[in-house]
Order: structure tokens, then C-alpha cells, then sequence
């Protein structure tokens, strides 16, 4: 007597490949979005050291001590007169500006 067999369920490949797909690049997308919010979240390192993107204080006293071990890095000179200039310090942002073209004459 021959059995009964229940009829057997036919699979979609092409649907069950495109929720694989799917579920790989949500996931994906989700674990570099974690990794891309460490470099916002912690401090971050420039030329080796650590600087916190707190305050412009930390960031003049970073670019002081770099620059007093670096005199001739034109773009600290350059950067710790950005500084100056946002904070309305005109003086002291002339001077590194003026250190920085003295660095590197050929700036426009």
C-alpha cells in the first residue's frame, strides 16, 4: 500500500538569496556605523598623541608643547593661529600666522 507523502514545499531561491543579501548588508551597515561612532565618542590621536576635542584650551596647550619639540612645523603654526583667530586673540594669531609664512614663504 502506497504511503501518502505530503507535497513538498517548493523554496524560492531567489527570494530567500535576497533576504541573505539583505540581512548581510543591515548588519554590515549597523557595525560600521558602531566603529564610526568610536572616532567621535574618545579622543582621538594626531602625530601620536592624544588630544580630546573638547575645548580650544587643550588644543592651544597641544599645539604649544608640539610646537616647542616641532618649531618648524608650518601647520601647527597654522592651526594654533586658526585657534586664536576663532577665539578674537588677533595679535597672537598675526604672530603664528607670521611664523608660519616665515616656515613656508611660498603661501598665498
Amino acid at each position: 500500500m502506497p504511503r501518502n507523502r505530503a507535497p513538498k514545499k517548493k523554496i524560492d531561491f531567489d527570494q530567500e538569496l535576497l533576504f541573505l543579501f539583505s540581512s548581510v548588508a543591515a548588519i554590515t551597515l549597523l557595525l560600521l556605523s558602531s566603529l564610526n561612532l568610536k572616532t567621535y565618542l574618545f579622543d582621538q590621536k594626531v602625530l601620536g598623541s592624544s588630544v580630546s576635542q573638547t575645548s580650544t584650551q587643550k588644543q592651544k596647550e597641544f599645539w604649544h608643547a608640539f610646537l616647542a619639540q616641532n618649531p618648524a612645523y608650518f601647520e601647527g603654526w597654522n592651526e594654533l593661529g586658526q585657534i586664536y583667530l576663532k577665539e578674537g586673540n588677533l595679535s597672537e594669531a598675526k604672530k603664528s600666522f607670521a611664523k608660519a609664512r616665515e616656515i613656508n614663504p611660498n603661501l598665498d
